[in-house]
């Protein structure tokens, strides 16, 4: 249905659509003719027409005095219909070909209240988005792949291969503790060796270290005593030389302060004793001098001068004296020095003779540890040879089995004579020094689409799928037949486990290669990160999923276009 157009303009009604850009009405400028009087404001040329738009009862304006005329033409070959002018006169009849709305936008000229319809620029960038859309949309589904994929449940495990069980050493089976069928752990016994004579030289060198300890145990005794008796001695001839040193050492310095205090006396007394003297001497030399001009004179006698001058000579000898016994004072000093130099030097030597004795106790001591490693020497080869010939009679006695893995069949029976290297039975083995291995249960309408080389996807049951992604993998083996929970216990070693990934009807057995990564904590390359901060252990139960094609996404809408992609 058209849209219907506008009673007053006469134009169509635009379609509203949200998407579609929305016009803006701008006004436009009027005309000439409603210009304002030179000095005229704005607010009288406001006034002026909206009294113009009273009068007149309509919104478009016509320039003052302009009638209403059809356009030039427009009433050719119609007769004229009398009636009245706006100046009196008889004015022809409306015409009624066309609209009102059309003559009023003929006669009005320029309408300053229309608007133009203006479009923003930012109107459009719904509509090219949505158009950008749609053609990614259309591209995507010519182009574009969609996977197409399989899932199921399984388990890691180490890879396994039959390997021989050998007897390591010669000798009679005594018996075997294993079955066929049975699952074993790397290092579990299978089976008793009759090892008699080895345990025969095992009880002989037994016997003989008995016999040696008790010697050395006599032995050690005897010399501990003898070494008790020289310490003994060692120790009295010590404790006599600390003595002697404490005692000289005390009369060393009793006699060095007492010689020193007397020395120190007497020299200050004949110091005195001098001063004395000296002034004495002085003072008489004086008096002769005086009593040799009193002689002169007459005054005095010659016998009392020659008595006065022994006296003057007299104190000059004590003084001379004195110099002379404190002259000796130094010389009784340094004997008293030298003694006690003497007293040092014999205390020094004691001293010594107490180091001697430390080095005759450094020699006992040494040589009751050579003594005791000497006897003890040969006791150590004695029991290092019987701690060789008990771990050699239990690693020969007992059969171990060198891998994990389950028991195929035992060609050996107890009491059958054994040589080395002899074959027991067949085992088959967990190479555990290998990559993990992804053994994955499938349906068997899903399964039998799998081939080897398709992409795998592991994600263990035990990490978080969201925060470390899958292990990448590869599709290494696909068992074409179903097989039961009983066989595939005997892949996984768990019966238990065995049941719950294998659903009742049979599943198709798919094994995956997983990509190494050595960089990674796991040892193993995932889809978004490093994986786990840890190593995945064997036993754990995963779910798979296998990349059987690539399709196109419109392939699914129409079937006929469909142009697989298989995975590689």
């Amino acid at each position: 249905m058209p849209p219907r157009p506008d009673p007053q303009t006469g134009a169509g009604r635009r379609l509203r659509c949200p998407l579609l850009p929305r016009p803006r009405r701008v006004p436009r400028r009027p005309p000439a003719e409603h210009a304002a009087p030179a000095g005229a404001s704005l607010r009288s040329g406001l006034a002026r027409v909206h009294r113009r738009t009273q009068r007149r009862g309509a919104r478009r304006y016509r320039p003052r005095g302009q009638p209403l005329q059809p356009p030039p033409g427009a009433l050719a070959g119609r007769p004229a219909v009398s009636g009245r002018t706006t100046a009196g006169e008889p004015s022809p009849r409306p015409s009624r070909l066309f609209r009102r709305a059309t003559l009023r936008r003929r006669e009005g000229g320029e309408r300053p209240d229309d608007f133009v319809r203006v479009v923003r620029p930012r109107s459009w960038l719904a509509l090219f988005a949505l158009g950008t859309l749609t053609s990614w949309a259309i591209a995507w589904s010519v182009w574009g792949r969609v996977p197409v994929t399989v899932q199921g449940r399984g388990v890691l495990i180490h890879p396994r291969r039959v390997v021989e069980l050998q007897s390591p050493v010669g000798g009679t089976l005594d018996e075997l503790l294993v079955s066929p069928g049975q699952e074993v752990r790397k290092g579990q016994v299978l089976g008793r060796l009759d090892r008699s004579l080895l345990r025969q030289q095992l009880a002989q060198k037994r016997d003989e270290l008995a016999r040696r300890r008790a010697r050395q145990r006599t032995g050690n005794a005897l010399h501990r005593k003898r070494l008790a008796r020289e310490r003994e001695g060692l120790a009295r001839e010590r404790k006599l030389l600390e003595r002697q040193i404490a005692e000289l050492r005390e009369q060393a310095d009793r006699v060095k302060r007492a010689s020193e205090a007397a020395l120190s006396e007497r020299r200050s007394a004949l110091r005195e004793q001098l001063a004395l003297f000296r002034d004495l001497s002085q003072k008489l030399q004086e008096r002769v001098r005086r009593y040799e001009e009193l002689e002169k004179t007459g005054v005095v006698s010659k016998q009392i001068l020659l008595q006065l001058e022994e006296t003057a000579l007299g104190a000059l000898q004590t003084s001379q004296s004195l110099e002379t016994q404190l002259g000796e004072l130094t010389v009784v000093e340094l004997r008293n020095r030298t003694q006690d130099m003497e007293r040092r030097h014999r205390i020094l030597d004691l001293e010594n003779k107490l180091h001697d004795l430390d080095r005759r106790e450094l020699k006992l001591a040494e040589e009751e540890a050579e003594y005791a490693a000497t006897r003890a020497e040969p006791i150590e080869v004695l029991e290092r040879d019987v701690a060789r010939l008990e771990e050699q009679l239990a690693q020969e006695s007992r059969l171990l089995s060198p891998y994990s893995g389950r028991v195929i069949e035992l060609s050996a029976v107890p009491g059958q004579v054994l040589r080395a290297g002899a074959r027991i039975g067949l085992v088959d083995a967990e190479d555990r020094e290998g990559p993990l291995q992804a053994v994955v249960c499938f349906p068997v309408a899903q399964g039998l689409r799998v081939r080897p080389g398709m992409p795998l996807q592991v994600s263990p049951d035990a990490i978080s799928r969201q925060r470390y992604g899958t292990l990448r993998g590869q599709v290494a083996e696909v068992r074409g037949f179903p097989v039961t929970s009983e066989e595939l216990a005997k892949i996984v070693g768990n019966p238990e486990l065995a049941r719950a990934l294998a659903p009742a009807g049979g599943a198709i057995l798919v094994f995956g290669r997983l990509e190494r990564a050595p960089q990674n904590p796991s040892g193993y390359a995932w889809t978004s990160s490093q994986g786990p901060p840890h190593p995945l252990a064997p036993g754990t139960t995963i779910r798979a999923r296998v990349v059987l094609e690539q399709r196109s996404p419109l392939s699914f809408v129409l079937p006929i276009l469909r142009a697989p992609h298989r995975s590689e």
